[in-house]
């Protein structure tokens, strides 16, 4: 392992000290049928932002898409749904009836589903994000908005590389929102995913009443696949859960408001316990009859110590003796390397980022660009280290 791999490998035991200095990009799907809210004309779009809303929040069939009808289950899951919305919600029957007129789940999003990027091995997974143009960018961002960053980061105790990578990771500092129609990749996963149906209803729900509370237009609010939306990529549950209106506009606007993007990014990781100042992670040595097998865990929830790592002879690379570090709860994350398995040592805000996304590659990549973003004499190369 040469030394700049090493310093990749190394990372940074305390994201501390800076506070003063996130998708799928597809062609936009069709066939499906989709309410607009008449009185707010604009909606999110790459290049402008759209007023709040006036008045009614009526739901109006938009348009028909021909395609074939839904099955009896799946008009009896629509029948369900709409009666949930208007006994729980207060919608009206027929505001949401004509939304799934002639609507057919589209089977480009239901594949996509199968094939995430999550599945790859970290070494290739890693090219996809770790790359000069999307570090630069993220330097570039944090240097346009860096007093919006400074004052978030001061604010939620989060630093502002974390905001950096994630946004970064996501969207490519809002370069790739996502083009799928919101309302249409719910229904979809809805009626077409039964793995994670009951997930994606609730989603459609949070949608459609999010619609109404922030003025969006259902019909032209565009996302991932999974419906995810804006800058930071918000599922419709977290959106109305963590998005804030920083800005103070009376709209929480994840697509064209930075303060409103920085602060809902930094909002979701304080309510998810992010420790300020406290390690993410640190490569792992292990020595020839190291045990890692017993340490591994699925959640990546902290629940060991350094002490029960060295007794089966896993150590950190980097010394953490004398540190508060070396008191910390652990965990131990296995990766594919390109030249076999690499270890590391992860700590509680590594398991902080993996509520963002439950994906521990997601989560390494976002401490890399963090790492990445906070070194700008580093050269960033494509290959990965090893």
């Amino acid at each position: 392992m040469n030394s700049k791999s090493l310093a990749f490998l190394t990372l940074i035991l305390s994201l501390g000290g800076c506070a003063s200095a996130p998708t799928e990009t597809s062609s936009a799907a069709s066939g499906t049928v989709l309410a607009k809210i008449p009185a707010n004309p604009g909606a999110p779009t790459a290049t402008g932002k759209s007023a709040p809303a006036q008045g009614s929040a009526s739901l109006q069939l938009a348009s028909a898409a021909s395609g074939p009808d839904l099955s009896l289950n799946q008009q009896s899951a629509v029948e369900l749904f709409i009666n949930d919305l208007v006994s729980k919600q207060g919608f009206a029957a027929d505001e949401l009836e004509p939304l799934f007129e002639g609507f057919t789940p589209d089977q480009k999003i239901l594949s996509t589903m199968t094939k995430p990027a999550e599945g790859m091995p970290w070494y290739r997974y890693r090219k996809i994000f770790i790359t000069p143009k999307r570090i630069e960018a993220g330097r570039e961002f944090w240097h346009k908005h860096q007093n919006v960053l400074a004052q978030v980061s001061k604010e939620y105790q989060v630093e502002e590389e974390v905001i950096l990578s994630i946004l970064g990771i996501e969207t490519f500092y809002g370069r790739n929102m996502g083009t799928y129609p919101v309302f249409q990749a719910n229904a979809t996963l809805f009626l077409g995913f039964p793995r994670r149906s009951d997930f994606f209803r609730g989603q459609l729900a949070d949608f459609l009443v999010l619609s109404r509370e922030e003025g969006l237009d259902p019909m032209r609010t565009k996302g991932s696949y999974a419906g995810a939306m804006g800058m930071p990529q918000f599922i419709s549950s977290s959106y109305q859960h963590y998005a804030v209106d920083a800005d103070g506009d009376g709209r929480r606007d994840l697509w064209h408001s930075i303060p409103d993007i920085a602060g809902s990014v930094a909002n979701y990781f304080r309510q998810h316990d992010w420790h300020a100042g406290e390690p993410v992670a640190v490569p792992a040595r292990l020595t020839a009859d190291a045990d890692p097998g017993k340490f591994l865990s699925n959640d990546l929830r902290p629940r060991y110590t350094l002490n029960d790592l060295a007794s089966a002879g896993i150590y950190p690379e980097t010394d953490l003796n004398g540190s508060a570090a070396a008191n910390l709860p652990v965990s131990l994350l296995e990766l594919e390397g390109e030249d076999g398995p690499q270890y590391f040592v992860t700590f509680h805000n590594f398991y902080v980022i993996t509520r963002y996304n439950r994906s521990p590659l997601y989560a390494m990549a976002a401490l890399e660009m963090m790492q990445r973003l906070r070194s700008p004499d580093e050269a960033v190369v494509e290959s990965p280290p090893g």
